[in-house]
C-alpha cells in the first residue's frame, strides 16, 4: 500500500505542474491579445489616412449617388 504522505507529494506535483501550465497559457493568451491591439491600431490609423486622402474622390462618388437618387 501506498504512504498517504507519497500520494498527497504527488497530489501537490500535479497541481503545482497544472498550475505552471495555465499560467503559461494565460501569459501566452495576453501576449496575443497585446500583438492583434496594435494591429487593430495600425489598422485603423491606414484607414483614416487612406479616407482623408481620398476624401475628394469620396465627394464626387456620393454627389454621383445622390444624383441617381433624386435625378437632378
Amino acid at each position: 500500500m501506498i504512504p498517504v504522505t507519497l500520494i498527497s507529494y504527488i497530489k501537490q506535483k500535479i497541481i503545482l505542474c497544472v498550475d505552471k501550465s495555465l499560467n503559461l497559457i494565460n501569459n501566452l493568451v495576453m501576449e496575443i491579445s497585446l500583438v492583434l491591439k496594435f494591429i487593430i491600431f495600425l489598422i485603423v490609423i491606414v484607414t483614416f489616412y487612406a479616407i482623408i486622402r481620398n476624401l475628394d474622390i469620396i465627394k464626387i462618388i456620393l454627389i454621383y449617388w445622390k444624383d441617381l437618387i433624386f435625378r437632378k
